[in-house]
């Protein structure tokens, strides 16, 4: 990672943010204690026969679950040549110069690539539990990738982007009229 930050390569943009919103993790994580503090109440007050590894195991599971949960980011970062996208444990770079269009917008529409007339495209989505607001790169490849953020205007205004000629455009591109 040291390599990414030596000087004159610091990011843009960059924005890192949980993708689960915090009171939803925690809801979540209150609900799994319950269960096991139900399952605890169950086995040793109403006499419930569960196996003696039920009670342990379900303890351990239900801590990685809470842990994942609470741990889980989205973190984006653009840079001056390509745009960095780790979500979860997955990592996704796109170089600037693999970038045909881009969109900002309402996640349901942009995903929708209206205008775009793209066919047979394979597409990833990156985004948050809850957010609306986004952009998407249409990529070399028939590739497109969406992702939410919180400045998607900004984004869009400052992602790297491939410089084509209007002439170099093939036939399932097409300009935007003005």
């Amino acid at each position: 990672m040291a390599t990414l930050f030596r000087q004159g390569m610091d990011p843009l943009y960059r924005e890192s943010r949980p993708i689960l919103p915090r009171n939803l993790a925690y809801l979540s994580a209150a609900v799994l204690i319950a269960t096991l503090a139900f399952m605890v109440f169950s086995e040793y007050v109403l006499d419930a026969h569960m196996p003696s590894w039920t009670i342990p195991v379900t303890a351990v599971v239900f801590v990685i679950i809470i842990v994942v949960l609470l741990v889980l980011r989205m973190d984006l970062e653009v840079y001056p040549d390509k745009v960095v996208i780790t979500h979860a444990f997955r990592k996704t770079v796109v170089e600037g110069r693999e970038i045909l269009d881009v969109r900002s917008g309402d996640l349901t529409e942009i995903r929708n690539y209206g205008g775009w007339n793209l066919k047979g495209v394979k597409h990833r989505t990156f985004s948050r539990i809850g957010d609306d607001e986004g952009v998407a790169l249409k990529v070399m490849g028939k590739r497109v990738v969406v992702f939410s953020t919180e400045d998607p205007e900004h984004v869009h205004a400052i992602v790297p982007r491939e410089e084509r000629p209007a002439d170099a455009l093939s036939d399932g591109d097409s300009k935007e009229e003005e």
